[in-house]
Order: structure tokens, then sequence, then C-alpha cells
């Protein structure tokens, strides 16, 4: 893996768990007495994740009596990338090897399907672009699938139809969280274009 992508995968990693983290300590730290520098910090983490989320209470966890920086949904977002970069540091080695045989045969069926043109052109990484195309696809629907309960609850809350609660939205989210920081991940190490 070059340099940059190392950087880049790194940078990804320490930054989800560190708002991982920064997400589950603030309201212990609140709850616990903050005072000075952490009451600053869990409240720089809240200024944060409104930026990016509603924060409304009663969809809102609340450990030790304190609300989440952030809304069950969007818990269950966070937490499912951290689920997905563990996911995809774990499944290095054994998807490069496994990918490597994958591409080979898919290159044996395309080149020995067109006989009378010339080999795929080769792209970075040394696989065809019918290979990487193929893998980019494959990737989007994964995560299009991963999407799939967030739409849902999202529509059928939307809709009036069921109230899935705290637990529920987080539990809806997790799939794509894990999804997203997979595909981001793989992005970086140049395996999904």
């Amino acid at each position: 893996m070059r340099s940059r992508s190392r950087l880049l995968l790194c940078g990804l990693v320490g930054g989800v768990v560190l708002w991982c983290t920064a997400l589950a300590a603030t309201p212990y730290t609140l709850r616990h007495g903050a005072a000075g520098g952490a009451l600053v910090a869990g409240s720089a983490v809240y200024l944060v994740a409104s930026a990016v989320c509603h924060q409304r209470a009663d969809r809102s966890f609340h450990p030790w009596g304190v609300q989440l920086p952030v809304c069950g949904r969007c818990a269950g977002l966070y937490a499912g990338a951290l689920l997905g970069i563990c996911a995809a540091g774990f499944s290095r080695r054994r998807n490069s090897q496994r990918d490597r045989k994958f591409a080979q045969g898919v290159c044996a069926a395309g080149v020995s399907h067109r006989r009378n043109s010339q080999r795929p052109r080769k792209f970075a990484h040394g696989l065809p672009g019918e290979v990487r195309s193929f893998r980019g696809r494959t990737a989007g629907l994964v995560l299009a699938a991963a999407a799939l309960p967030t739409a849902a609850t999202v529509l059928l809350e939307a809709g009036g139809l069921v109230d899935p609660g705290n637990l529920g939205r987080a539990a809806s989210a997790v799939p794509l969280g894990v999804a997203a920081c997979a595909f981001v991940a793989g992005v970086i190490r140049g395996k999904v274009h």
C-alpha cells in the first residue's frame, strides 16, 4: 500500500475511533461532574454533532441520564462505521488473496471469450478495467442494500405507520454505517473505483 493510502486509512481509522469514543465519553463525563476543560470538550462534541444531527431528545439515547450528542439513528451509523473499519482491517489479507484469484479467473474467462480482441487494458494495481468496474458496481449495490433498513424505518416513521424507537432506529442504521465505512476504506486502498 502506498504511503498516502496508508496515511488516509490511518486517518479514517483514527477519526472513526476518536469520534465514537467522544460520543460515548461525553455523557459520562458530563454526568460525573465535568469542569473546566472537560466541560468545554463535551460542549464542543455537542456543537460538532449538531452540524450533522438534529439531536432531538426524544430520539436520542440517554446513557447515565444525559442525552447522547447524536440521535439513535446517527448513533447506529457511527457504531456501524466502527464495526466497518474493524471488518475492513481484519479482512485485508484474506480479501486481497481472494480478489486476486477472482480477478485472474475473470481475466482468463474474458481473454478466452474474446479471441479476436486485444487483452483488457490494465489499470492501477494490475486489474483490468472490466474487473475494477464490476467491483465498483458491486460495492455500490452493497451500499444501496445496506441503506434499505434505514430507508424503510424513515419512510414507515414518516408515514405514521411505525415508531421503531431509538433502538430500532440505531439497529437499522448499523448496516449502512458498516457498508459506508468499508466502502470508503476500499476506495482508499484502491479496491473500489
